[in-house]
């Protein structure tokens, strides 16, 4: 605690030592809190993005290059995500940028979307380019410079005039919708490749809520059409791809499963509210339907299904 100076007892205003120790403190919580604010704004210098005709406020700090950290809106090419300082910069680049979209195989389209595949190993300027504008608006995640050791799937939106990452048409899009269309993309890719599928640990805030709301909706809609009166954890796991860990989880946090004795090992009983129940077929019945017939692509390892991640079927 520092050290005060001492006042003299006699005349008015005098204070207790608690009371300038509380008020010290005060200012002293006040002065760190206005310097962490000062801070937070300073190393978040970009603080809106333009993609396409749209502009975005950012959430999170992203280093870009020195150039374009010190601005405060920063404008992206829509189609190689190249960022420029100025609109007349980027509508110069317009004019002469080759793509019209991302710069990979397109491995999957319906009638709405497409995605594409970019190799990190290839088209390292564009990947680069996609991880920092994603860690604009992802606080839990590292960023990755070293993108040689990974694949891209941007999702798209067809038009006219190219194929438009999906941010830039969010707005005219149900969030929810394009969250299911990602979700179950990946574990369509994961069914491909003969495992279970699953996101990346740790979630932010916002994926715990994304995917605890999708596996609730698939393993409800699952168990609510199972023909028979009782069910195994490993037919959830076969029938919807989920890991076990992520379909044991999520029962619980939903109060779906609960234990059929007390004493009786691997016994449970499931119970679905009737709301519950309705609004997950009502979900099924409304959400995209992503067919792997129109999946293009092949593992780039041979794989065959391995049940070692299932659950022993005496223990559920």
């Amino acid at each position: 605690v520092p050290t005060t100076s001492r006042m003299e007892s006699s005349g008015f205003g005098t204070e207790s030592p608690l009371k300038r120790g509380t008020h010290r403190q005060q200012q002293q919580q006040q002065q760190a809190e206005a310097a962490h604010a000062q801070h937070e704004h300073k190393i978040r210098q970009i603080e809106h993005i333009v993609l396409g005709p749209y502009e975005m406020e950012t959430w999170y700090h992203s280093p870009y290059p020195d150039e374009y950290g010190t601005c405060s809106k920063l404008h992206l090419c829509e189609f190689c995500l190249k960022p420029a300082m100025s609109d007349r910069t980027a509508a110069r680049h317009r004019q002469k940028c080759p793509f019209r979209c991302p710069p990979g195989n397109e491995i999957y389209r319906n009638d709405r979307f497409s995605f594409f595949e970019v190799d990190g190993r290839v088209q390292k300027a564009y990947c680069r380019n996609l991880c920092m504008l994603a860690k604009l608006f992802l606080d839990h995640k590292e960023l990755v410079f070293d993108v040689d050791l990974f694949l891209f799937y941007p999702l798209c939106q067809v038009s006219d005039d190219g194929y438009h990452l999906v941010g830039r048409v969010m707005v005219l899009i149900d969030f929810s919708y394009m969250l299911v269309v990602l979700i179950d993309f990946s574990y369509m890719l994961a069914s491909k490749e003969q495992r279970l599928g699953g996101p990346e640990t740790p979630l932010s805030d916002l994926g715990i809520v994304s995917f605890y709301s999708y596996w609730k909706d698939r393993i409800v809609a699952y168990v609510a059409q199972w023909p028979k009166n009782s069910i195994s954890m490993n037919d959830i796991v076969r029938g919807t791809n989920i890991q076990p860990k992520d379909v044991l989880r999520t029962l619980e946090h939903f109060g779906i499963l609960t234990p059929a004795c007390k004493g009786e090992r691997g016994h449970f009983v499931f119970y679905i509210p009737p709301d519950l129940r309705k609004s997950a077929l009502d979900k099924l019945h409304r959400a995209p339907q992503m067919s792997i017939e129109r999946l293009h692509w092949s593992p780039y390892h041979n794989m065959e299904r391995n049940d070692r991640d299932l659950l022993d079927d005496d223990k559920v």
